[in-house]
């Protein structure tokens, strides 16, 4: 079963297979202002069952190690 997503735009997208390995809230500073929100909710998936589809995100490292994607078209 493929899941898929994308951004605000549709321009950069992405699909993963299978089943999710992990989730979580997260509530610290850095996870509320990279998405504006008091409380931000992950999943994580295995990297070989995902693939970044359509336009390639932007990244920013926000801490050592911590990886932020987002669409270089509307943020």
């Amino acid at each position: 079963m493929a899941t898929r997503g994308y951004c605000l735009c549709k321009r950069t997208s992405w699909v993963y297979h299978g089943d999710q390995t992990w989730a979580c809230y997260c509530h610290c500073d850095d996870c509320r202002r990279n998405c504006a929100a008091p409380v931000v909710a992950w999943f994580g998936v295995p990297i070989e069952n995902f693939e970044w589809t359509g336009d390639k995100p932007n990244t920013f490292e926000s801490s050592k190690g911590v990886f932020r994607h987002f669409c270089g078209a509307c943020g």
